[in-house]
């Protein structure tokens, strides 16, 4: 087999592949929270036209017959925000939802701010942690499948939730110490 034959194969074989994950992009979506599933499909079609177009030259060069998945029409290209499968957005935000709002370190950041424990330098963090459930809430009340699809992960949003309580120092509270509600063991859990 020739170095031309080999690249061929190589790229007929990616050709392949990128139609393959369009194809489940497109049924079943990413799950990536940080991307919409239309950027990943689209992205597809691009390393599609880009191996197709690559194989192409290489056959015209080498006069090597063009092979007939590089004469395959492309996918139809979609919105960038496009999302695969909204049902399962919006019943994974839901459940999102709940799991957030039932677990203790999320409670734990309610009853600071209840409490006005926190300095002004870790009241704005503190903020933003809170305000991410309520624009989950938000997107779910208004159906907005592009916002919730941002929100679908709850191991990422407690992750953010256990690095802030477990960057808490005394002097990040009002009086020092913290809230005299806690009891001494759960408030050195905060340290």
């Amino acid at each position: 087999m020739t170095p031309a034959e080999e690249e061929i194969e190589e790229l007929t074989r990616n050709i392949e592949g990128a139609y393959r994950r369009y194809e489940r992009i497109k049924g079943s979506g990413m799950g990536d929270p940080n991307r919409p599933d239309g950027s990943w499909l689209n992205e597809a079609i691009t390393d599609i036209m880009y191996c197709q177009s690559a194989a192409r030259d290489i056959c015209e060069d080498s006069g090597i017959p063009i092979p007939a998945i590089c004469k395959r029409d492309l996918p139809p290209a979609v919105p960038g925000d496009y999302i695969a499968d909204p049902d399962k957005t919006r019943r994974a935000a839901k459940e999102a939802l709940r799991e957030c709002k039932a677990h203790p370190k999320y409670k734990k950041l309610v009853e600071l701010k209840a409490g006005g424990w926190i300095t002004s330098y870790k009241w704005l963090g503190l903020n933003k942690l809170l305000d991410e459930p309520k624009n989950l809430e938000r997107a779910i009340e208004s159906d907005d499948i592009r916002e919730m699809h941002k929100y679908v992960i709850t191991a990422a949003y407690l992750l953010k939730v256990y690095g802030f309580l477990e960057g808490l120092r005394p002097q990040d509270f009002k009086d020092g110490v913290g809230p005299r509600v806690m009891r001494r063991q759960e408030q050195l859990s905060l340290f």
